[in-house]
Protein backbone atom coordinates (compact mmCIF):
# COMPACT_ATOMS: atom_id res chain seq x y z
CA UNK A 1 0.00 0.00 0.00
CA UNK A 2 2.82 2.51 0.61
CA UNK A 3 5.60 1.24 -1.62
CA UNK A 4 8.49 4.05 -0.81
CA UNK A 5 8.02 3.28 3.33
CA UNK A 6 10.47 1.15 4.90
CA UNK A 7 8.51 -2.03 6.86
CA UNK A 8 10.50 -4.02 9.21
CA UNK A 9 7.84 -6.86 9.60
CA UNK A 10 8.15 -9.86 11.98
CA UNK A 11 5.65 -12.27 10.00
CA UNK A 12 5.27 -12.29 6.07
CA UNK A 13 2.13 -14.00 5.54
CA UNK A 14 -1.25 -11.92 5.11
CA UNK A 15 -3.93 -14.29 7.07
CA UNK A 16 -7.39 -13.57 8.01
CA UNK A 17 -8.09 -13.79 11.46
CA UNK A 18 -11.84 -14.63 12.46
CA UNK A 19 -12.66 -12.37 15.27
CA UNK A 20 -10.71 -8.95 15.06
CA UNK A 21 -12.13 -5.75 14.75
CA UNK A 22 -9.97 -4.18 12.27
CA UNK A 23 -8.50 -0.51 12.44
CA UNK A 24 -9.33 2.64 10.73
CA UNK A 25 -7.42 4.19 8.68
CA UNK A 26 -7.92 7.38 10.42
CA UNK A 27 -8.26 7.88 14.22
CA UNK A 28 -9.75 11.64 15.25
CA UNK A 29 -6.54 11.96 18.09
CA UNK A 30 -3.84 11.58 15.00
CA UNK A 31 -6.02 13.64 12.69
CA UNK A 32 -5.81 16.16 14.73
CA UNK A 33 -1.99 16.34 15.47
CA UNK A 34 -1.30 15.76 11.73
CA UNK A 35 -3.08 19.10 11.06
CA UNK A 36 -0.34 21.37 11.82
CA UNK A 37 2.52 19.44 10.84
CA UNK A 38 4.91 19.22 8.02
CA UNK A 39 5.00 16.63 5.74
CA UNK A 40 8.48 13.54 6.30
CA UNK A 41 9.56 12.19 3.17
CA UNK A 42 8.39 8.58 3.03
CA UNK A 43 12.47 7.28 2.77
CA UNK A 44 12.73 8.67 6.17
CA UNK A 45 10.59 6.93 7.89
CA UNK A 46 10.44 3.29 9.02
CA UNK A 47 7.90 1.53 10.81
CA UNK A 48 8.44 -1.88 12.60
CA UNK A 49 5.14 -4.07 12.99
CA UNK A 50 4.44 -7.10 15.05
CA UNK A 51 0.87 -8.42 13.32
CA UNK A 52 0.65 -11.39 15.57
CA UNK A 53 2.13 -10.93 18.95
CA UNK A 54 1.64 -13.45 21.90
CA UNK A 55 1.49 -16.56 18.97
CA UNK A 56 1.61 -18.53 21.30
CA UNK A 57 -1.57 -17.46 23.70
CA UNK A 58 -3.21 -16.96 20.72
CA UNK A 59 -3.07 -20.66 19.64
CA UNK A 60 -4.71 -21.50 22.91
CA UNK A 61 -7.18 -19.36 22.67
CA UNK A 62 -5.50 -16.70 25.38
CA UNK A 63 -6.93 -13.28 22.91
CA UNK A 64 -6.85 -11.19 25.76
CA UNK A 65 -3.11 -11.24 25.60
CA UNK A 66 -2.82 -10.98 21.84
CA UNK A 67 -1.93 -7.73 20.38
CA UNK A 68 -0.49 -5.95 17.47
CA UNK A 69 2.59 -3.34 17.81
CA UNK A 70 4.56 -0.90 15.99
CA UNK A 71 7.29 1.42 16.24
CA UNK A 72 7.75 4.31 13.71
CA UNK A 73 11.26 5.98 13.81
CA UNK A 74 12.07 9.15 11.64
CA UNK A 75 15.97 8.55 10.53
CA UNK A 76 16.52 5.88 12.55
CA UNK A 77 15.24 7.74 15.89
CA UNK A 78 11.93 6.11 17.23
CA UNK A 79 9.43 8.95 17.48
CA UNK A 80 6.07 6.50 17.52
CA UNK A 81 4.42 3.58 18.90
CA UNK A 82 1.34 2.41 19.24
CA UNK A 83 -0.13 -1.71 20.46
CA UNK A 84 -3.92 -2.85 19.33
CA UNK A 85 -5.75 -5.00 21.35
CA UNK A 86 -7.91 -6.18 18.13
CA UNK A 87 -9.87 -8.74 19.87
CA UNK A 88 -10.70 -5.59 22.59
CA UNK A 89 -11.13 -3.26 19.75
CA UNK A 90 -8.41 -1.30 22.14
CA UNK A 91 -5.91 0.82 20.69
CA UNK A 92 -3.24 2.42 22.79
CA UNK A 93 -0.39 5.06 21.52
CA UNK A 94 2.18 7.30 22.32
CA UNK A 95 4.18 10.26 20.05
CA UNK A 96 7.15 11.98 21.47
CA UNK A 97 6.25 15.47 21.59
CA UNK A 98 2.59 15.04 21.14
CA UNK A 99 1.34 12.83 23.67
CA UNK A 100 -0.87 9.98 24.14
CA UNK A 101 -3.94 8.06 23.21
CA UNK A 102 -6.69 9.04 25.81
CA UNK A 103 -6.59 5.75 27.49
CA UNK A 104 -3.01 6.06 29.00
CA UNK A 105 -3.45 9.75 30.31
CA UNK A 106 -4.03 8.48 33.39
CA UNK A 107 -0.18 6.99 33.98
CA UNK A 108 1.80 7.85 36.39
CA UNK A 109 5.85 7.79 37.14
CA UNK A 110 5.84 5.17 40.44
CA UNK A 111 7.47 7.25 43.52
CA UNK A 112 10.27 5.82 45.45
CA UNK A 113 8.22 4.58 48.19
CA UNK A 114 5.42 2.41 46.15
CA UNK A 115 5.32 -0.99 45.48
CA UNK A 116 7.45 -2.05 42.41
CA UNK A 117 5.09 -3.96 39.89
CA UNK A 118 6.81 -6.37 37.48
CA UNK A 119 5.04 -7.77 34.45
CA UNK A 120 6.76 -11.10 33.29
CA UNK A 121 6.10 -14.22 30.81
CA UNK A 122 3.77 -16.38 32.57
CA UNK A 123 5.85 -19.41 32.33
CA UNK A 124 8.91 -17.02 34.24
CA UNK A 125 6.85 -15.06 36.93
CA UNK A 126 7.95 -17.44 40.16
CA UNK A 127 11.73 -17.27 39.14
CA UNK A 128 11.55 -13.63 38.22
CA UNK A 129 9.45 -13.31 41.93
CA UNK A 130 12.25 -14.31 43.90
CA UNK A 131 14.91 -12.53 41.86
CA UNK A 132 13.07 -9.27 41.95
CA UNK A 133 12.65 -9.16 45.25
CA UNK A 134 16.37 -9.70 46.17
CA UNK A 135 17.59 -7.35 43.94
CA UNK A 136 15.10 -4.16 45.03
CA UNK A 137 14.80 -4.88 48.95
CA UNK A 138 13.53 -3.04 50.54
CA UNK A 139 11.31 -2.56 48.05
CA UNK A 140 7.70 -4.47 47.66
CA UNK A 141 7.77 -6.07 44.23
CA UNK A 142 4.52 -7.46 43.13
CA UNK A 143 5.23 -9.70 39.88
CA UNK A 144 2.33 -10.80 37.27
CA UNK A 145 2.43 -13.17 34.84
CA UNK A 146 0.88 -12.32 31.21
CA UNK A 147 1.36 -13.67 27.70
CA UNK A 148 3.13 -11.74 25.16
CA UNK A 149 5.41 -8.70 24.95
CA UNK A 150 3.03 -6.08 24.63
CA UNK A 151 0.61 -7.57 26.72
CA UNK A 152 3.39 -7.19 29.50
CA UNK A 153 3.75 -3.38 28.32
CA UNK A 154 0.47 -2.35 28.28
CA UNK A 155 -0.28 -4.05 31.68
CA UNK A 156 2.65 -1.60 33.26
Amino acid sequence: AFPALNLVSEEHEEESVEGVIGPSISHPDIAKILAGELPIAAKDITVWVDPLDATKEYTERLTQYVTVMACIAVKGVPVAGVIRKPFDDETYWAWVGHGTSDNLAHLAVSKETEKLRVIVSLSHAGEVKDIAERAFAPRAVEVTGAGGPASRQWRL
